[in-house]
């Protein structure tokens, strides 16, 4: 019977917490008893029984049907235990009443839940309280509430003495589902014993389907009015998704073994030759398709023991399976999270003992892709946004070699991508409580886009490219005289520098287009057309952008700068300048310092904690006092 058809239960509830309230002071005291902490929690679980009341009557009939029955058996459970309590014992009454209380810090949680009525992924970083939060849910008692554990005993062993294994059935699966396994794999449990609690569970699930087969089989074939339908049995079910994921391996019922048994191109195995992700998802489906209807089904780490193209069609096929039942997943896994259609995300900020949570509802509408939200919510360091496709770019791999130890490094892909995702993340702030930075490659940018873009938190590269700092005197010369010796190493450099100043003399005409084409943008990028009262004056503005910039001017300005660099053999502000990373980064490297040469200079700077030091306060220092 759902709540709001029973409104005279509040009033029980209320009448007893009145009964502890009319207890005197002076029994209180006669047993060093802590009156204002009883006084306290009385009017704690008051203020909860009148707020979910008030919540039924004003319209959590729209809440989903999992909820109503949950917030239904904690209303019926707390009014069980406070009528049932002892009113002499006051220790008794305080237990009770904080029991209770903890009770409706569960619903607390459920209705922030409630929310959505998609299926949950909770997500959070290590110790931030999920698997915590999913024992405690189990704990309450809640009759449509099953949990899979992420840790499984997967091992099929019949009866020995056939006591139980024709008496196994569907209730004896519904009885582990509701055990907090989680609590007791990590050992915070006491009383189980291994054997009979956590490693039969497997055995249980095999037997219950095939005892639960074989009965209504035999409905079927005594043409029993209440048989099912083939398709409706449990077993066939089953049968049918696990063909759908695994093709190749069929499942046949043994009758006289009681048990199940897989069959590959006519051959029988016992089904602990199967592996353990094909166990595991037998598991999955069993568990699922046997859970109560309008249930919460919470399962912590979906992903155990399954490769990506399987863990997603099953989550897919039983969700949709089971659309009567509303999933809740736990996970860190970023393809899992990423890859739940219509599933809402929900962050586990934060866990304080025994039983409170800090949980919020990760927006949808942000241009940050969920992958990447996924990877940052929870992280205890600043972040820092990068260019790179992958954790596999060279710029990722720079980046994470000088600032792993201060920042979580993210590759966003293009400098927009960049300066996008900064912004977006930092406009977060109110859920996450954290900020993000960005760097991008100087790219021949002029100073007046630079200093626009560290006022959005968006530091430039000193270099038009990352791999260009690779090739500064300090980073070359750290590599090489640890290779081949000072003498050798000093040879090498200065060969590769008189290359590098023949290179840029050639292509001297590519750089100073490239950079003048930057000034143009950013001119460009930054005009407004102001003119629009007439169509004449809309034409003679757009006729006259061409004056935005003086092309010659500029050509000869820059020429002139290049020129007294190379007379002056200034290699430290040629490289500023440079824009030929395939050709210093491959060809001359290569040829003059060192086969790989990157490769090996990414790997010294991560490794040599002086240079790594050194390039941080010469290129990186303001990114590092922002942290």
């Amino acid at each position: 019977m759902m709540l709001h058809t029973n409104t005279n239960i509040y009033d029980v509830i209320i009448s007893n917490i009145q009964k502890f309230k009319n207890i005197p002071d002076e029994e209180r005291l006669e047993i060093s008893f802590d009156t204002s902490d009883f006084k306290d929690e009385i009017k704690k679980l008051e203020r909860k029984v009148l707020l979910y009341k008030e919540k039924i009557s004003t319209g959590n009939q729209n809440k989903s049907a999992q909820y109503m029955q949950a917030l239904n058996d904690i209303f019926h459970q707390v009014n069980s235990s406070l009528a049932s309590v002892d009113l002499s014992n006051l220790i008794s009454i305080m237990d009770t009443i904080k029991s209770c209380n903890s009770k409706f810090n569960i619903i607390e949680i459920l209705d922030k839940l409630a929310e959505t009525k998609n299926n949950i992924v909770i997500i959070g970083a290590n110790g931030s309280g999920k698997s915590s939060f999913v024992s405690s849910l189990l704990n309450s008692s809640i009759s449509n509430m099953i949990v899979i554990p992420a840790q499984k005993s997967l091992f099929y062993f019949p009866d020995a003495s056939n006591n139980t294994l024709y008496k196994t059935s569907i209730k004896d699966v519904e009885n582990y589902q509701r055990k907090d396994f989680i609590s007791f794999s990590k050992g915070d449990m006491q009383g189980y014993t291994l054997r009979q609690e956590y490693l039969e569970n497997f055995p249980v699930l095999v037997t219950a389907l095939t005892n639960d087969y074989i009965q209504h089989g035999m409905k079927i074939a005594e043409q029993d009015k209440d048989a099912l339908p083939k398709d409706k049995i449990t077993f066939n079910k089953l049968r049918q998704i696990w063909g759908i994921l695994l093709p190749h391996i069929d499942l046949k019922i043994d009758s006289t073994s009681r048990t199940i048994y897989p069959v590959v191109d006519g051959n029988q195995y016992n089904i602990n030759s199967l592996s353990d992700g094909e166990k595991c998802i037998f598991y999955y489906i069993g568990n699922i398709l046997l859970a109560p209807s309008n249930s919460y089904i919470i399962v912590d780490e979906p992903e155990t023991f399954l490769n990506p193209s399987i863990y997603n069609k099953l989550w897919d096929l039983l969700s949709k399976y089971r659309e009567d039942c509303q999933f809740i997943f736990c996970s860190h896994t970023v393809d899992f999270i990423t890859s739940r259609i219509n599933s809402t995300l929900v962050w586990s900020k934060k866990f304080s003992f025994p039983n409170n949570w800090d949980i919020e509802y990760v927006p949808h509408n942000t241009s940050l892709p969920t992958s990447i939200l996924a990877e940052l919510l929870g992280s205890r360091k600043r972040v820092l946004f990068c260019e790179g496709d992958d954790k596999n770019s060279i710029d990722f791999k720079i980046y994470s070699s000088i600032f792993l130890e201060n920042y979580t490094i993210i590759p966003a892909g293009g400098h927009t991508k960049v300066i996008q995702y900064v912004k977006a993340f930092n406009e977060l702030n109110s859920l996450h409580n954290n900020k993000a930075v960005g760097i991008i490659d100087g790219d021949l940018l002029t100073n007046e886009i630079i200093h626009k873009y560290k006022e959005e938190n968006i530091f430039t590269l000193p270099f038009n490219e990352i791999e260009i700092l690779l090739f500064s005197e300090e980073v070359m010369e750290s590599y090489l005289k640890d290779v081949l010796g000072q003498i050798t190493a000093d040879e090498k450099i200065q060969k590769f520098k008189a290359e590098f100043y023949k290179s840029i003399k050639r292509n001297k005409e590519k750089i100073i287009v490239a950079k003048i084409k930057k000034i143009i943008d950013s001119k460009l990028e930054n005009y407004r057309i102001q003119n629009t009262n007439s169509l004449e004056e809309l034409t003679n503005e757009y006729k006259n952008l061409n004056t935005l910039v003086n092309v010659h001017e500029e050509y000869t300005n820059i020429s002139s700068e290049i020129d007294k660099y190379l007379e002056e053999n200034r290699y430290k502000e040629l490289l500023n300048l440079c824009n030929l990373k395939e050709e210093v980064s491959k060809g001359l490297a290569n040829k003059l310092l060192d086969s790989n040469y990157v490769e090996k200079a990414v790997y010294k700077i991560s490794s040599n904690k002086t240079l790594n030091k050194f390039l941080k306060e010469s290129y990186f220092n303001e990114i590092l006092i922002q942290n």
